[in-house]
């Protein structure tokens, strides 16, 4: 069986064309580097090297061979980058979940401050509800999620990372738009656009408590699993929304945004597996979590090309 001892006589002796200066440069003795070569080309079946007193040349078999021997040796050079890469946390794969409204918030920072720290770590995004995030990290389908608190699952560590106001979403044409701030109590008698409860149990019951904290349970008309498709609901004059602050930044027509009085709010979370994590997950757990600042590349994770975000259907 040809072994990659082989491969390294063999280079050393094209590289040199010289028996006993390829055995110096590998440290050893001629006569057993001589043998080795002579068993490549057994096992072969092919002369790579024309031998005579004065000089030593490749065979056309030992040209092509050449070639492949190179090739190899630097996948192998790859491969033993690449494992020591990943064993410090600066090379790999993660799947990552998120929220419908995590791209609107503190969401893009994180991978942006993350992916300049570890160009070689590809990321596989995925959007879906809270819920089924937490589904998937339990079937480890996915590596993180970012869910909307409250939210919690069995073997599953859920932290906090960021809290923003909700704020109203309403139509122009609505009576209270050029008002600011408002109270909830104001919206007893309106229709409400809403995230669905299987998708994200902890927005939607907040929101619930907070009108019947106003006293009034809200009238829900629609149920919508995406963010951006409630500003629009609301744009068409449907209803009005209780949406995160961040989401100010889509400019839906017909659509202002409003300010409540007593400032409600809500958190982003960062839900992983609760266990020991290897380099990698524990890597972006700290930069995902505020533990670790961005900032210098460490060292070893610039050496190849940068890995891009990858959505994933």
């Amino acid at each position: 069986m040809i072994e990659l001892r082989h491969f390294r006589y063999f280079l050393a002796v094209a590289d040199h064309l010289h028996f006993g200066k390829a055995a110096e440069h590998l440290h050893m003795a001629q006569p057993p580097l001589s043998t080795q070569i002579r068993q490549l080309e057994e096992m072969l079946g092919a002369q790579l090297f024309v031998r005579s007193k004065r000089k030593v040349e490749l065979t056309e078999a030992g040209q092509v061979f050449l070639e492949e021997a190179h090739k190899v040796m630097e996948s192998v050079h790859r491969a033993i980058q690449g494992a020591k890469q990943a064993s410090e946390g600066v090379r790999g794969r993660l799947r990552l979940g998120f929220a419908s409204s995590a791209p609107f918030g503190i969401f893009p920072q994180v991978l942006r401050n993350y992916r300049q720290a570890y160009p070689n770590v590809v990321l596989e995004l995925q959007e879906s509800g809270s819920a089924e995030q937490l589904l998937a990290l339990q079937e480890r389908r996915l590596d993180f999620g970012f869910v909307r608190l409250p939210a919690s699952a069995t073997n599953i560590r859920v932290e906090s990372i960021d809290r923003e106001a909700m704020i109203l979403a309403l139509p122009e044409s609505h009576p209270l738009s050029q008002h600011e701030p408002l109270r909830l109590q104001q919206f007893s008698q309106d229709r409400f656009i809403i995230f669905p409860r299987r998708d994200g149990p902890g927005i939607y019951d907040r929101i619930l408590s907070w009108c019947q904290q106003a006293g009034f349970t809200p009238r829900i008309v629609q149920e919508v699993g995406q963010m951006h498709a409630i500003v629009g609901l609301v744009g068409a004059g449907l209803g009005v929304a209780l949406v995160p602050e961040s989401l100010q930044t889509v400019h839906a027509r017909g659509v202002v945004y409003r300010h409540l009085e007593d400032e409600p709010y809500i958190e982003m979370a960062l839900a992983y597996w609760d266990e020991p994590l290897s380099p990698l997950h524990q890597a972006f757990a700290d930069m995902a979590t505020g533990r670790k600042a961005p900032g210098a590349i460490p060292a070893g994770s610039n050496e190849s090309d940068s890995a891009d975000a990858r959505p994933r259907s």
